[in-house]
């Protein structure tokens, strides 16, 4: 081997090492950040900033009604419905006294009967709690969970235009 070719295996070779350890410790703290971020989000803390003058609460239900998705990388923001951000939000509406009530803004398909079950009750135990008004808008959907859920409010309001009914959560 010649002086070049030594040159360019031992650059090579340090590259290797670099890119390795840079791997490594990128994926090291990705993932201390996606624990910590879950870890949050299942002790309620997942961001959700309240305004500091009195405010209706907007709760967008928005796709499938089902379990928290969690995104693939710190890059990716889940999209959809996201059950235990939806709940925290409305509990933590619960302990505000600035919140004056809850828009409820639906337009799903439905989903699991778990989780459709468990908002339903979610939003009761808020009026229940605080006495405050709840009130319904069915956009493009609001079948099976969706129908559902919007069944705890207080008045509801419908686009002419939007599908609604079920023949049963659970089927």
């Amino acid at each position: 081997m010649n002086k070049k070719q030594i040159i360019g295996a031992a650059a090579a070779t340090v590259m290797f090492i670099f890119i390795g350890v840079a791997s490594v410790l990128t994926n090291t703290i990705a993932d201390a950040f996606l624990q910590k971020t879950s870890a949050e989000l299942l002790n309620g803390k997942a961001g959700q900033v309240l305004p500091s003058s009195p405010y209706v609460g907007v709760v967008q239900v928005q796709g499938t009604i089902q379990e928290q998705t969690e995104s693939t990388s710190i890059f990716e923001a889940s999209s959809g419905y996201q059950h235990l951000d939806t709940l925290y939000y409305i509990d933590e509406m619960i302990q505000d006294p600035l919140n004056e009530g809850i828009l409820l803004r639906v337009d799903s398909p439905g989903g699991t009967v778990y989780e459709s079950e468990e908002l339903y009750l979610k939003i009761r135990e808020y009026q229940e709690q605080t006495g405050r008004p709840v009130w319904t808008y069915m956009e493009h959907y609001a079948a099976s969970g969706g129908y559902y859920i919007t069944a705890s409010a207080d008045k509801i309001y419908a686009n002419p235009n939007t599908t609604t009914g079920s023949i049963g959560v659970i089927i």
